[in-house]
């Protein structure tokens, strides 16, 4: 009832990295340059929402002072530094002669050639991954074309945004821990094992100084690797390493915020995520006012409190500095708690909407030129209708969003009926003590962990590019499906 996983054992793995693998890089590579240099270059395009920010940090780097403004010289703490180090490197190479955005534009335009060229290695990861975890060649070949073809995974290194280099670390992390985490990985040396404990948690970090999601991820490895087919001391020991490496990797950042502020944090995000996306809403339903006024309202109260404690800490002299997402998450937790219920509700309205977004609908603001700010509020409905149909836009646009819908609809009937064949079915076998596959079901069980993990985390406010981490195992479990329905009887 299962998928051959084996079937490709014939082909040995020198040839798996010979003519096909250099050609769909070079594909990856031409198709992600040429929508850069065709449009993405023009009208400061790769000028998204988040981009301002990022500019902040790597011109204050840049400039010799560090994470920190350079017109107030106030410590930066709602961003991670690794992606402004990133940019930073190429502003020092071209010169800053302006902290404005639209300065750098020449610098910026090498950051993106530069994204293209790594971001074309990521067809190549999700190949291996794909070969890894299933052991099919031409499963792992579908899937890596897929990426190379890929309209979200195009797109995306021609933003000033962190996704095309913060994924490559992310997909190298869960190579290592597919690696170790599946059953046919239980008789491995334990010293190669460790490596790969290590190696993950090195490049979990890496991911996270990017976006610091990471922190959540690595609880979710935890899990994973607490189910693995192990016995429980060496669980513990491998989940201990693996957590040691990555807050190690972590710490410098740790002790700076440390230092600057008295507490311990890495980034302080989820509370002013919380006050921009969640608790306006809860504020709109309580008090009947728009939602942008509810929104207005909570980050003015931000500010007051921050103003309030500033002026402690100068009349005490304290030491230390305010860090305003710390009192946003004071903040919405009270109206969370006072409307529970509400809050799940947007909160998964949300993660649907992660869910099945269009990665295409980032062609639709970039049509619209809407694409230098986000809406405080999105409906997934009109966003599909707005990439198909609703809005104008140029014709080729129009019929990638319809390749892209209709790639849609096969890629989660073969998820969802694959949870059923491979989950839902082994798992009652498992339990009734009948015949089951336990390596395809423990294959279904970590990566719908880090699937569901990934997606219930932009509860907040989701669209399809926040689903980038999830996508490549959603493929693969996807194509598994497609492989049994049409392979099982060759």
């Amino acid at each position: 009832m299962s998928i051959a996983l084996s079937q490709s054992s014939s082909f040995s793995f020198r040839e798996l990295l010979g003519m096909n693998l250099i050609i769909l890089f070079l594909c990856a590579l031409a198709l992600r340059a040429l929508f850069f240099y065709s449009y993405g270059q023009h009208e400061q395009r790769h000028w998204q929402a988040d981009s301002m920010d990022y500019h902040v940090c790597a011109v204050g780097i840049a400039h010799g002072t560090g994470m920190h403004r350079v017109d107030d010289n106030k410590p930066i703490f709602w961003r991670t530094p690794g992606y402004p180090y990133f940019i930073s490197l190429f502003y020092k190479w071209y010169g800053l002669f302006s902290p404005a955005f639209e300065a750098n534009m020449p610098a910026q335009k090498a950051v993106i050639l530069a994204q293209v060229a790594f971001s074309s290695l990521t067809p190549l990861l999700i190949f291996f991954l794909a070969f890894l975890i299933t052991g099919s060649l031409s499963l792992a070949q579908i899937a890596g074309w897929i990426f190379a073809f890929h309209p979200g995974f195009i797109v995306a290194p021609s933003y000033l945004l962190t996704e095309a280099i913060a994924l490559l670390f992310f997909f190298g992390f869960l190579l290592c821990l597919f690696s170790i985490a599946l059953p046919s990985s239980k008789h491995a040396q334990e010293s190669w094992v460790l490596s790969r404990i290590f190696f993950g948690g090195i490049l979990l970090g890496l991911y996270t100084w990017m976006r610091p999601n990471g922190e959540f991820i690595s609880v979710l490895a935890c899990v994973i690797l607490l189910l693995s087919a192990v016995s429980w001391p060496r669980k513990i020991m491998r989940i201990v390493l693996f957590l040691c490496v990555f807050f190690a990797s972590l710490s410098p950042w740790y002790v700076r915020n440390h230092n600057l502020t008295g507490r311990w944090f890495f980034c302080p995000m989820s509370g002013a995520y919380l006050c921009a996306f969640s608790v306006p809403k809860l504020i709109r339903r309580a008090a009947n006012q728009p939602l942008d006024l509810c929104l207005k309202y909570m980050f003015v109260q931000a500010q007051n409190e921050t103003a309030s404690q500033e002026e402690i800490y100068r009349a005490i002299k304290s030491p230390y500095v305010v860090t305003r997402e710390l009192f946003c998450m004071q903040l919405a937790l009270p109206w969370i708690q006072q409307f529970p219920k509400y809050f799940v509700l947007d909160w998964m309205t949300e993660v649907l909407k992660t869910t099945f977004d269009l990665y295409s609908s980032q062609l639709v603001s970039l049509a619209k030129n809407t694409f230098k700010w986000d809406q405080i509020e999105e409906v997934l409905s009109k966003k599909v209708a707005a990439c198909l149909y609703a809005e104008s836009i140029p014709w080729w646009m129009r019929i990638i969003a319809w390749i892209e819908f209709f790639y849609s609809i096969l890629l989660w009937i073969g998820f969802f009926a694959g949870c059923w064949l491979f989950l839902v079915r082994n798992a009652y076998g498992f339990l009734k003590k009948r015949a089951y596959d336990n390596q395809m079901l423990m294959l279904w069980v970590f990566s719908g962990i880090l699937i569901g993990g990934l997606l219930f985390m932009t509860g907040g406010f989701g669209y399809a590019r926040l689903r980038m981490p999830a996508e490549p195992l959603l493929v693969i479990l996807s194509l598994i499906f497609w492989f049994w329905v049409f392979a099982r009887d060759k």
